[in-house]
């Protein structure tokens, strides 16, 4: 008899052994009863843990849930971090476009200015001879 998994005795005759299948994890205590050739009974047992494989354990599933999380918080880090490059690169463009108008519409005012006084010196040249 195995306790836990199988409660009734089984006559097995001479057969000196015991077969059990797809037993689950767990703490079994293996029960034998046998008669000498006097006649005489005896009970013995056995305890026998089966111990889960490596990916039933708690420590297993603590490691997925682990690395689940680590992994989405990497994920959101890395996308954050792409965003806050992208915003920058908007910053630097925008920056460098406003400074580039900014420029070009001072020259055009430099350019005016001068060919205003060009125009005004033409004309008291013009006066001169005239």
């Amino acid at each position: 008899m195995l306790e836990n998994y199988d409660n009734s005795w089984h006559q097995v005759g001479s057969e000196r052994r015991a077969y059990y299948f797809n037993v689950p994890p767990g703490r079994y205590t293996f029960r034998v009863k046998a008669a000498n050739s006097n006649g005489v009974w005896a009970e013995k047992s056995v305890v026998v843990i089966i111990t889960p494989p490596w990916w039933r354990t708690w420590w297993f599933y603590a490691l997925c849930v682990l690395t689940l999380t680590a992994s989405v918080y990497a994920l959101f880090r890395y996308r954050l971090s792409q965003k806050i490059k992208a915003f920058e690169l908007r910053d630097t463009i925008s920056r460098d476009l406003h400074d580039e108008v900014g420029s070009t519409l001072s020259s055009i005012g430099f350019l005016s200015s001068m060919a205003l006084e060009d125009v005004d010196t033409n004309k008291e040249k013009a006066h001169k001879y005239t």
